[in-house]
């Protein structure tokens, strides 16, 4: 089968979307304006002719559709270009033919740049990145249930018996903040946590510089751009950075997200709320135990679940006891088409955030 594609540019979207033909499966429908008006604002966007969005089209309609956009790569503190994508989509029936495959290939052997930073991967296309020989780095990922609803779904109990067993339930959960009461000490109760709509330069250091060798570039502009934008814009799409202080000492930050989802791997229509980002002045007055901690209760009443993903064994250890569920893995794909930095390859030497690539803006 003939495959055709399309590049539509960052120039070519600067006075809106344009209208694509033959959007039979809605795939071009999904570059809404909010997302136009989201990836212009990327701080890391300089080149217009670059690619915005690419389609993959056969027998005269769009069946495959990814958008591409640039982030930033720290190494050993040079900090370069890379490549990054979002919501990487093929419609069922054309999969077989390879289209997918053809999407990600674009980036690595089409795209200026010399790094590629993928995040948010999906079951099905994490074995086409290890195939275009990323390296995978994959990170446990553990959940705060707040309403049984959803997983009872899951489990096929629907309807009225439903929401007579949530009703139970739920009320024995109390929502994240009492599993959070019992095992936070006295001293995190009296930090002071404040809420900032403007990053400052002192959380984008503590990003930053925090030891490891490569990271994802988190400068302040770019976390900016993450508090400041979402894909969707929904009223309950929303995030929010927290600066962590003892007194007037600064200690500590995190951000947190909520978004509605019609789905959420197995389970449907819930409300996830995601901890992103978060970093520490010092590990031995605040550590990431802590952070995460403090960040549970900060979520509204109308989260369903919480997730965050940790690649520190110790944090993990901890919170499972504590009774955080584990829930899969979380995963970050790496290209270094020049083989430029080989200690890359180990997910050692790197800062792993679930907030990576595209992961914050969904």
């Amino acid at each position: 089968m003939d495959i055709d594609t399309r590049i539509i540019t960052y120039r070519e979207i600067l006075d809106g979307v344009p209208a694509i033909d033959n959007d039979d499966f809605g795939l071009a429908a999904k570059y809404t304006e909010r997302r136009r008006e989201t990836f212009l604002a990327n701080p890391n966007l300089k080149d217009y002719d670059s690619c915005a969005c690419q389609l993959k089209l056969a027998e005269g309609k769009v069946v495959g559709r990814s958008m591409q956009f640039y982030t930033a790569f720290k190494a050993d503190g040079r900090v370069y270009s890379a490549i990054s994508g979002s919501t990487l989509d093929v419609v069922e029936p054309y999969r077989k033919w390879a289209v997918g495959a053809e999407l990600m290939m674009y980036p690595v052997f089409t795209m200026t740049g010399d790094f590629v930073i993928a995040a948010g991967i999906s079951e099905i296309a994490l074995p086409l990145y290890k195939k275009l020989k990323y390296s995978v780095f994959e990170f446990p990922r553990l959940m705060v249930i707040r309403n049984v609803r959803p997983l009872l779904e899951y489990k096929g109990i629907k309807g009225t018996f439903n929401k007579i067993v949530s009703a139970v339930f739920n009320p024995l959960l109390k929502g994240a903040s009492g599993v959070v009461r019992r095992i936070m000490s006295c001293r995190l109760r009296r930090l002071n946590l404040e809420c900032a709509e403007k990053v400052p330069d002192w959380v984008a250091d503590l990003a930053l510089n925090d030891g490891h060798r490569f990271m994802e570039y988190h400068n302040r502009d770019w976390l900016q751009w993450n508090l400041d934008y979402n894909f969707k814009g929904d009223k309950e799409d929303v995030q929010a950075l927290y600066i962590v202080k003892d007194g007037e000492r600064n200690l500590g930050f995190f951000m947190i997200k909520e978004r509605k989802r019609e789905s959420a791997g197995a389970l449907r229509n819930i409300i996830l709320g995601s901890i992103v980002e978060w970093g520490t002045a010092d590990e031995s007055l605040l550590s990431e135990k802590d952070l995460i901690l403090l960040a549970i209760p900060r979520f509204s009443k109308a989260v369903d679940l919480i997730e965050f993903a940790s690649d520190d064994p110790k944090t993990v250890r901890v919170l499972k006891k504590a009774g955080f569920i584990p829930f899969g893995f979380a995963h970050v794909a790496f290209k270094d088409k020049k083989k430029k930095y080989p200690e890359a390859k180990d997910p050692r030497n790197w800062r792993l955030r679930l907030g990576y690539a595209d992961v914050i803006l969904t």
